[in-house]
């Protein structure tokens, strides 16, 4: 199922029907996640989404807590360069939220829809991660200059699979973060060349 979320008034926060709608939205996306893994669609899945408050993160979280036997872990990605995020949003303006519309009207839309998010972004936080019944919380910051890993389960140590995210983790930036920039800075050598 997909909507087109092509307008950022569907994410202002004083939007109702907006608000009700996302949540609808983030039901079915955890919905068909805790399906896929319970009839062995997928044995590893992620909730990709914009959970920016604690509510929403508690309410996704303990969803899949009761429905799965399973390890979860939350890996929160953050940009805070303006450099980068004006290549993000850049790249935003191309995704199918905004399809057929105009290149200049989609970017002025998604930052928008970005300051609706900052309205009511709530931080994690440690008392918030120790709530949970999680084994492992990794931050990503601004495509790998910074990443932070915070273990809450000792038991998940022991296990291969932790090992497999410590290479991640370890590799991030070689493997993920250096093509990101190089992307970042072939954008901006272009935008300079058109001005």
């Amino acid at each position: 199922m997909y909507a087109k979320f092509d307008n950022s008034d569907f994410f202002n926060p004083n939007n109702i029907q907006g608000k009700l709608d996302r949540e609808k939205y983030a039901n079915i996306a955890v919905t068909n996640l805790i399906d896929d893994i319970n009839n062995n669609v997928v044995n590893v899945g992620f909730l990709d989404a914009t959970n920016t408050t604690a509510a929403r993160r508690a309410k996704m979280i303990e969803k899949v807590h009761n429905s799965i036997n399973a390890r979860i872990m939350i890996m929160e990605v953050q940009c805070n360069d303006d450099r980068l995020l004006n290549f993000n949003i850049n790249g935003k303006a191309h995704n199918l939220d905004y399809k057929e519309k105009n290149y200049l009207s989609s970017i002025s839309d998604f930052k928008l829809r970005s300051e609706h998010y900052y309205k009511i972004y709530e931080p994690i936080t440690t008392e918030e991660l120790k709530s949970y019944p999680i084994s492992m919380y990794l931050k990503v910051v601004n495509g790998g200059e910074f990443l932070e890993n915070s273990l809450v389960d000792e038991e998940f140590q022991e296990e291969e699979i932790f090992d497999k995210i410590r290479a991640f983790e370890m590799d991030y930036f070689e493997s993920e973060g250096k093509r990101y920039y190089e992307a970042v800075d072939a954008f901006y050598g272009i935008s300079n060349q058109l001005k």
